[in-house]
């Protein structure tokens, strides 16, 4: 059984020390080059240690916010590691559902402008939780938080990207908080970690990858410390069911554990996010997870008008698996696949996985096993489903 974490633990940096801190990360994302590795960056910060204390030197915050802030928001999002005596994998999200329902990946960094972690630690956190309460006493903002469709003409009244940016810090913080406390929980006699458990288990199975999921293992162990050394000073403004503001009171004598809180929170995150994306702002649709389509069918109709690549994306993950076949699924992710090829003319339809099973199924050996596709001399599998698609009527919705 986890121990319970207490979230006063967080709080004991002041609003000054925060701003520092955000000083900091502006001057890393100008200083720092691509050729800092995480690999350097535990070497200086890694002491086994659950929580910041005084082993978390100015060095080791120098090097994760050189590491971090110029880095797309989205690298981290998820994570994956492995429960040993159940031999098992697990992820934490502790709000924002995204990434456990439809991974982040380079569809997601066809944007034009790319969300990076300075653009959310920037020391306004504070002034964006008052901006979130300004924009909840908004009627026409507050009805878009939960349902409805895309209304750009909202962005600038309903200040769509300010809510963006306050959501993905407070998810931000708490699946770091999270994260943390589980990698680092005692799970053997030998008092061995999570974390250390989870590199010994991925070098015991030797996968021909296993260098490149240990540093997707150490990157994401050193962005949880980082978000527990930075995110110190967090807004407490809880809402209720009516979006209304309820006071916790003071934080410092709370006994809230990380996923009580994050139940208190995540009202709030979910509302800002939510409003953010029906406004139409990029950064907010590419990370919200939105309702389910049979409750929310004017979001998903909006989206397939402004943003089909992640319409048909979302079809072909397993929450078009709750209404759609494995192959109608399947021509979804053909349409996705053909829309990024036309910024991506080197995308390989053998790499561009979905989830379409348990686990993830290649689509080109989907499309192989389909048996639907005639082949012309010299036409590739890619381009035999791509025209399939355009002359058939393969695509499913649900409404």
């Amino acid at each position: 059984m986890k121990p319970k974490r207490f979230i006063s633990i967080y709080y004991m940096v002041t609003v000054a020390s925060a701003i520092w801190i955000a000083d900091e990360i502006a001057a890393s994302k100008e200083a720092t080059s691509n050729s800092l590795s995480i690999f350097e960056v535990a070497e200086v910060c890694d002491h086994g240690d659950a929580f910041p204390n005084s082993r978390t030197s100015h060095d080791c915050l120098e090097k994760l916010n050189a590491y971090f802030s110029p880095q797309p928001i989205w690298k981290v999002a998820g994570s994956l590691f492995y429960y040993v005596d159940v031999n098992s994998k697990a992820s934490t999200h502790a709000i924002n559902r995204r990434s456990g329902y439809l991974p982040f990946n380079s569809a997601d960094y066809l944007l034009q402008d790319i969300p990076t972690w300075s653009d959310i630690f920037d020391g306004t956190v504070h002034d964006r939780n008052d901006i979130v309460l300004g924009v909840l006493q908004d009627g026409a903002c507050r009805a878009s938080a939960e349902a409805g469709g895309i209304r750009p003409t909202l962005a600038d009244r309903c200040q769509a990207r300010e809510l963006f940016k306050f959501a993905t810090h407070l998810d931000a913080c708490l699946t770091g908080f999270e994260r943390n406390a589980i990698l680092m929980y005692p799970q053997r006699s030998d008092g061995k970690t999570a974390y250390q458990n989870s590199i010994e288990e991925i070098e015991r199975r030797n996968d021909p990858d296993q260098d490149a999921r240990i540093a997707q293992l150490t990157e994401r162990h050193m962005h949880a410390l980082w978000m527990t050394a930075i995110c110190s000073s967090l807004p407490a403004t809880a809402y209720d069911d009516d979006l209304q503001p309820m006071q916790l009171g003071n934080l410092d004598n709370s006994d809230f554990s990380i996923a009580e809180f994050a139940r208190i929170m995540k009202k709030g995150h979910d509302a800002a996010l939510g409003i953010a994306a029906r406004a139409g702002d990029e950064w907010a649709m590419q990370s919200y997870y939105p309702p389910h389509p049979k409750r929310d069918p004017e979001y998903w109709q909006a989206m397939q008008r402004v943003n089909p690549l992640l319409l048909h994306r979302w079809m072909a993950s397993v929450v078009g698996g709750t209404f759609l076949s494995d192959d109608e699924r399947m021509w979804h992710a053909v349409k996705a696949y053909s829309i990024e090829r036309e910024s991506s003319p080197d995308l390989d339809l053998a790499d561009y996985a979905v989830d379409l099973k348990e686990g993830n199924i290649p689509l080109d050996q989907m499309l192989s096993d389909y048996g639907g596709l005639e082949l012309d001399d010299h036409q590739s599998l890619g381009d035999a489903a791509v025209r399939q698609i355009a002359d058939g009527n393969l695509l499913k919705y649900p409404w």
